[in-house]
């Protein structure tokens, strides 16, 4: 439901916010268990404790 969502804003041009959650161990990104891959390709993901929960529509990859 969240990629549909996600393809809909982006297709439509339209700003959006994308809510999620993971289940994490420590809460402040130093056991990198709750990481969201980036849209842009650049080998980086980003953590859903420390850089989130909430994403910009077009940062994430759902």
């Amino acid at each position: 439901m969240l990629r549909a969502l996600q393809q809909l804003l982006n297709k439509s041009g339209i700003a959006g916010e994308i809510s999620t959650e993971s289940a994490m161990a420590c809460g402040f990104g130093i056991c990198q268990g709750c990481p969201i891959e980036k849209s842009v390709e650049d080998g980086r993901y980003l953590l859903i404790c420390k850089d989130g929960p909430v994403f910009n529509s077009r940062d994430v990859v759902v």
